[in-house]
């Protein structure tokens, strides 16, 4: 799969008690992030990920017993990954610790950090969902109460949690995934970070 790879939209349309936990799951699943809109969320997906994502959701409305709708529809490669920068900015994640995409300058007002540059892509972890930023804070709790630590981060996903380790001073982080998208990913994350 490349980013040349042609998308579909997913729009998802599910009761409001469960679309938070919804929209965690879609992430899991392979998506770079969702936005909702109305009563829908929406999430992009390579196409060729269509089958297994189609099977997860049907599972999942199963299980949950509740009326759950979705639509499948092309997403012209042009300018969607433009449409993610509206929803990916700059943000503090920790005492110590911020995350800001490629394309965006440091905002002063956050104050100083070390900065986890990750931009959206295919791995899960881009520092936008609550379970992210809960192990990044307490990443930043550990460390700074024992600087120079080891961490073996398994499922990395992005990196982004080995990543803010080494910034935040671990002295070696071991970064595993079964899947070769998310390895590769954690790669090119450490390498944009110089870690």
């Amino acid at each position: 799969m490349t980013a040349t790879d042609p998308w579909l939209r997913l729009t998802v349309s599910a009761p409001a008690e469960v679309r938070e936990a919804l929209g965690a799951l879609l992430m899991d699943w392979g998506a770079p992030g969702t936005a909702e809109e109305g009563e829908a969320l929406v999430a992009w997906f390579p196409a060729a990920e269509r089958g297994r994502v189609q099977a997860r959701i049907e599972r999942y409305a199963l299980d949950l017993g509740a009326p759950v709708g979705w639509r499948w529809d092309d997403e012209p490669e042009e300018g969607w990954r433009d449409r993610w920068k509206a929803f990916y900015k700059p943000s503090r994640v920790s005492d110590r610790l911020g995350v800001c995409p490629s394309w965006e300058t440091w905002p002063p007002e956050l104050g100083a950090v070390h900065m986890i540059r990750l931009d959206p892509g295919r791995a899960f972890g881009t520092g936008t969902h609550e379970t992210t930023r809960l192990c990044l804070r307490l990443l930043d709790e550990e460390l700074a109460a024992r600087p120079g630590a080891d961490l073996l981060d398994v499922g990395c996903g992005s990196g982004i949690l080995s990543i803010g380790a080494l910034l935040l001073g671990a002295r070696r982080a071991v970064a595993l995934d079964i899947d070769p998208l998310a390895a590769e990913a954690t790669r090119e994350n450490a390498r944009a970070n110089a870690v």
